[in-house]
């Protein structure tokens, strides 16, 4: 996928973002939380990284405590603005919470929570591949969870054109044995070397942070068959030359 320059607006004091031309073998990018232009893992967010032209976005993915599926990358809302705790309250309690969020392009943006339902339906009709990240759920709920969001998963949109996002070996094995339809990735991050074997053996593609994405692991990662994604990259210099699958991004955006 060809990808854009950007201008670092929390360095630079910018907030447009400028396309330009890339080299053929550039990475596809993957929409972090949505993207930098709303609260993270909000509705705006979603929208907005749709707009941007991602065809893959990331949500990450909790349970409240009436057993619905939002978006939220920490289980408590304080960070936002909120005083919630994600898996002990209710979808209508949460909802009535409002975040503020002030990005890298220095702007303040304002949202809520998202039900996951509600990102699989963006994600499909803006032609985009939802990347369902999953936290992890309480042990009173925990394997049963994962067949209720598979359940969701299939009222909204064709399971095909997912991908769930782990570190649960757990999960994995109990998403490949009950829902081999639907594309898993496994979040190895340092322990990727010790993995790598056992995700070779599954057909897993490694996601992990950037800092243990080294020349080693990408190329013992594409030995064994298997794509790296790796995040958070915002310069398009930082992932030059590395021969990456998937960078996971705030700031960058597809080129036209």
């Amino acid at each position: 996928m060809k990808l854009s320059r950007i201008l670092l607006g929390a360095l630079m004091g910018a907030a447009l973002l400028s396309p330009v031309a890339a080299s053929a073998a550039e990475p596809t990018l993957i929409g972090r939380r949505g993207c930098a232009g709303g609260v993270e893992n909000s509705v705006e967010a979603y929208r907005e990284a749709v707009r941007r032209g991602f065809k893959m976005i990331e949500g990450h993915v909790r349970i409240t405590a009436d057993s619905a599926f939002v978006t939220s990358h920490d289980g408590k809302t304080a960070r936002l603005g909120g005083s919630l705790v994600v898996e002990k309250n209710t979808l209508d309690e949460l909802r009535a919470e409002r975040y503020s969020q002030t990005r890298e392009d220095s702007v303040t943006y304002d949202g809520g929570i998202t039900p996951v339902a509600e990102f699989l339906a963006i994600c499909k009709d803006g032609g985009a591949t939802p990347v369902l990240h999953l936290k992890a759920f309480p042990k009173t709920c925990d394997i049963r969870a994962l067949d209720l969001l598979c359940a969701l998963i299939d009222s909204v949109t064709d399971p095909r054109s997912v991908l769930i996002l782990t570190s649960s070996p757990a999960y994995v094995e109990h998403l490949q044995a009950t829902r081999p339809d639907i594309p898993v990735m496994f979040q190895a991050e340092g322990k990727w070397a010790e993995r790598l074997d056992w995700c070779k053996e599954r057909g897993l593609d490694i996601d992990m942070e950037d800092k243990y994405a080294t020349p080693e692991a990408v190329k013992a990662i594409h030995d064994a068959g298997l794509k790296i994604a790796v995040w958070t990259i915002n310069d398009p210099a930082a992932y030059a030359g590395r021969d990456l699958d998937y960078v996971i991004t705030d700031l960058l955006i597809p080129a036209e």
